[in-house]
């Protein structure tokens, strides 16, 4: 798990260095208990342009 999340840290960089936004989800974020934030989370990034 920690190799995972290191590999997401460096291609993070790597994609925001070349312009873009990056926004990860992860296969626990999607429960449905959860959907509200989830959809804040990818809604609030989508209103800065």
């Amino acid at each position: 798990m920690r190799r995972n999340f290191e590999r997401d840290r460096e291609v993070n960089r790597l994609l925001r260095a070349k312009g873009w936004k990056v926004i990860r989800v992860w296969e626990h974020d999607l429960r449905r208990k959860d959907e509200p934030k989830l959809v804040r989370r990818l809604i609030r990034p989508l209103g800065k342009r």
